[in-house]
């Protein structure tokens, strides 16, 4: 028997081989691609998962800690210390204290004086009193012993992680020094229950992922399983399954383990990922360590089950894919047709008229044979294609109704976002001395605070004493948001530096507000490359001596009168930088006849339309010169308008900070100075 193996099982035979071995390949190099991109998005999500558990961690004590150094800066509670039975005082220093616990983010507040040893604490778990909760005995108590040596801690502040016996909680402490001068009143503070901070740290476990928190030795602080967890508060031998080691398997992987909680421990802040193995499957692990707490966040993911990748994208790739196959098949089966196979002209034609988008078309079978089966097999094409398309075009409005409902919800969260900016910017504002300048200098002075976004890193300051005033810009690292919180970090350190040497020493301010900046921001221990310096102008009038004292970090007093103009410079270095600055004060006699002004180099590096360079300081200088003698406002006046001209359509490229201000005429002698 003859076997004839027709024109359609030839072609059909051929095309089915060709998709196969394509589809096989691309297979093979997609599976490979897939298995690539995971482990490199697995990395990155390791990396950033742990990075982002660090931050959510040490957002709460950043911004408690900054809350507790005001606290300890607090003048009601300072008198209440010193006079600890003044019943005035005590209702004062405690209004003061509920003001500061409320802020907390735990409501939690505590006042320890080291002259009685009594111990205040109040939080939402009982009434609020005024009256101590006990009086700590060192001597006599050995869970009481941690106070003295707090209290001589040669730092402003301290965290750690305890067992409270007579509150019966057990917390993350932040315990921040009171002085009176160099006499120690005494700690303030609060703390964040380590139930709650924990479990907050967990909440949000996705399915692969494990996250953990363990201390120096390896004990498991916070853990999905409850049953894996040390409880610290009960004892100081941890059993081995509330260890680390008990997750990671023995062996190499435990070595590993133990060189990236090292790794970590050396730079703070960091997390590289690494693979090892837990109870037999190979995941990554990333470590991160936070200095504050001596704590270790660790990332465990398990590729295999977590959602690195979307696997709806792939089966959207191998649908796209399919489809990219199947149309490159049919264009094949049209051109062997129309190449190959003479007699189809009429098909031929009838392909034309559907391709132009005639589906009503009606194919008639012109024989009984592989081309009459063919135009069967291309009339039934037809009917999927145009029902195809009608599918299509449903599908192009479902997503276009999607995509009209997601630009709506991205719209207000942008609403949102521009609202609690415009919020911070409120607050901002309210931290500026704006009305004790007016009442001080009124006419006298001129104020240009012009910040590139709506919220910015430059801010001024203005403290008056008895013999005068100290007056002060100051330009921080980075705009925006960032740049805002760095203004909150600067003044609390340069408050705190003011309160400890006095408004009359500029330069000792500058020495002390470096000092705490380093501490504070870890500066030998950060990231090269990150930015959180500070550039500060301070100038201290002291109006019965007829005297000027400037110290500068890198920002210079100009001096401009109708007679000329020169300027005193700041150190070459500024607050927090890498290597420490020298500061020095610089003093000169008072004149009415002359202008002072101090800018950050918003205003002095703004380049313009038609020059590139930076506005400059000799066009400050002339404009200081041409209104000597004119009121303060007019020369703001001209500023303002010579900037904006040279500047053009040019952006804003910095926070702008101008702060111009004349002493008036001088009194006799013999009669006192005074402010205002």
């Amino acid at each position: 028997m003859n076997f004839r193996f027709g024109l359609r099982g030839k072609f059909v035979a051929a095309l089915v081989l060709v998709a196969l071995a394509a589809l096989s390949l691309a297979a093979l190099f997609a599976a490979r691609a897939v298995d690539h991109i995971r482990e490199e998005l697995g990395v990155a999500y390791t990396r950033d998962l742990t990075l982002l558990k660090q931050a959510r961690i040490t957002a709460p004590l950043t911004r408690d800690l900054a809350l507790a150094l005001r606290m300890a800066d607090s003048e009601p509670i300072r008198q209440w210390l010193l006079d600890e039975q003044n019943p005035e005082k005590r209702a004062s220093a405690m209004r003061e204290v509920e003001g500061y616990r409320a802020a907390f983010e735990s409501r939690a507040a505590f006042v320890i004086s080291a002259l009685s040893h009594n111990y205040y604490f109040n939080s939402p778990r009982a009434p609020f009193s005024d009256r101590p909760n006990y009086t700590l005995d060192p001597e006599h108590k050995p869970d009481d012993a941690w106070f003295p040596s707090v209290l001589a801690m040669s730092t402003a502040y301290d965290t750690n992680v305890s067992y409270d016996t007579e509150l019966h909680v057990s917390s993350v402490w932040i315990n921040v020094l009171m002085r009176a001068g160099e006499q120690r009143l005494g700690l303030v503070g609060t703390g964040l229950e380590l139930t709650r901070f924990l479990d907050a740290f967990i909440a949000d476990t996705q399915a692969g992922v494990t996250p953990v928190i363990v201390n120096a030795e390896g004990a498991i602080l916070a853990h999905p399983d409850r049953a894996r967890i040390s409880n610290q508060a009960a004892t100081r031998s941890v059993p081995p399954e509330h260890q680390l080691w008990a997750l990671v398997d023995a062996g190499e992987s435990a070595d590993s383990a133990r060189k990236a909680l090292a790794q970590a421990q050396a730079h703070p802040g960091g997390a590289v990922p690494i693979k090892l193995t837990v109870q037999g499957r190979q995941v990554l692990f990333a470590a991160s360590y936070i200095p504050d707490l001596q704590w270790f966040v660790l990332s465990i993911v398990d590729l295999g089950t977590a959602q690195v990748l979307d696997g709806r994208q792939l089966w959207q790739f191998a649908l796209a894919a399919g489809a990219l196959f199947l149309i490159a098949a049919l264009l094949i089966a049209w051109v062997v047709n129309h190449l190959v196979v003479a007699p189809l002209i009429a098909l031929k034609n009838s392909a034309q008229t559907i391709a132009a988008g005639n589906y009503a078309l009606s194919l008639q079978a012109s024989g009984g044979d592989e081309i009459g089966e063919l135009g069967v097999a291309f009339a039934a094409m037809v009917d999927k294609v145009r029902r195809h398309t009608e599918e299509l075009e449903s599908t192009v409005r479902e997503r276009t109704a999607e995509l009209v409902a997601a630009n709506t919800t991205m719209a207000q969260a942008n609403a949102k976002i521009a609202d609690s900016i415009a919020y911070a910017s409120r607050i901002q504002q309210a931290m500026l001395p704006v009305q004790a300048l007016a009442r001080a200098l009124g006419g006298r002075h001129y104020l240009l605070w012009r910040p590139r976004d709506v919220v910015g890193g430059d801010f001024y300051l203005f403290h008056t004493t008895d013999r005068g005033f100290l007056i002060g810009v100051v330009d921080c690292a980075g705009h925006g948001v960032p740049g805002a919180l760095m203004t909150m970090l600067g003044n609390a350190a340069l408050d705190r530096a003011i309160a400890e040497v006095g408004a009359a020493d500029p330069a000792g301010i500058l020495r002390v507000a470096d000092r705490a900046l380093r501490a504070l921001l870890h500066v030998g221990d950060r990231v090269r490359g990150t930015a959180t310096s500070m550039d500060v102008g301070l100038a201290y009038v002291d109006t019965d001596a007829s005297r000027l004292h400037f110290a500068g970090a890198k920002v210079e007093l100009l001096i401009a009168g109708a007679q000329g103009a020169t300027r005193l410079p700041g150190a070459r270095r500024a607050l927090a930088d890498r290597v420490p600055g020298e500061f020095e004060n610089v003093g000169v006699d008072l004149d009415p006849a002359v202008t002072y002004l101090l800018t950050s180099d918003g205003l002095l590096d703004q380049n313009g339309e038609r020059d590139a360079l930076g506005f400059g300081r000799a066009r400050v200088q002339a404009l200081l010169q041409q209104y000597a003698s004119s009121p303060l406002a007019e020369f703001g006046q001209a500023l303002e308008a010579q900037l904006e001209a040279y500047q053009g359509g040019v952006a804003q490229r910095d926070d702008i900070c101008v702060l111009a201000f004349r002493i008036g005429p001088l009194p006799p002698a013999d009669h006192p100075n005074r402010v205002g």
